[in-house]
């Protein structure tokens, strides 16, 4: 993405946090998803406590007219716009072409280009294996292995996908 336009999305970004924030605090919870027409005063109140993890007294102030906390509009907005606030995603953020943890640890495209690649070769591993445990239970079925170490084989095909686990296991451990 060029500059002018990631300018553009921020500035787009901006605009519309700054429309959101003019409107009312129920509103906000409403477009969030947090609360709805159908539920009475005090659902809606115990449902902005949860979502908001704040104390019920604070959530009747808010409503009130008193000024909502900073983090709590931002919160109510991403979730409006469907931005991940918690589980695998929570404090993800993309920066430029960069996606940024918690943690500041960042992915760029080139690091999911060999995430691609990683997966490629995994597969292609996969498969051969695969391919030749086929071709050893054929041989063991038709008994057409003549001259041939076929327990040397299967011992070389299972320490193939033994080690191919072992892989899998330290990357996903």
């Amino acid at each position: 993405m060029s500059k002018n336009k990631v300018k553009k999305s921020e500035n787009n970004f901006m605009l519309a946090l700054e429309l959101f924030k003019k409107q009312s605090f129920s509103s906000q919870c409403n477009q969030a998803g947090i609360i709805d027409v159908t539920q009475n005063q005090d659902e809606q109140i115990k449902n902005c406590v949860f979502a908001l993890g704040v104390q019920y007294r604070t959530i009747q102030n808010w409503r009130s007219g008193g000024k909502v906390h900073p983090s709590a509009t931002r919160l109510l907005f991403n979730m409006s716009k469907g931005i991940t606030q918690n589980g695998a995603w929570q404090g993800w953020r993309v920066k430029g072409n960069t996606l940024t943890s918690h943690t500041n640890e960042s992915v760029n495209p080139d690091i999911l280009g060999r995430l691609w690649l990683w997966r490629n070769e995994r597969d292609l591993k996969e498969r051969k294996i695969k391919a030749l445990q086929d071709k050893i239970s054929a041989m063991e079925r038709t008994g057409n292995f003549v001259n041939l170490d076929i327990e040397t084989i299967k011992k070389t095909a299972l320490n193939l996908a033994a080690l191919f686990d072992e892989e899998k296991i330290k990357k996903t451990g």
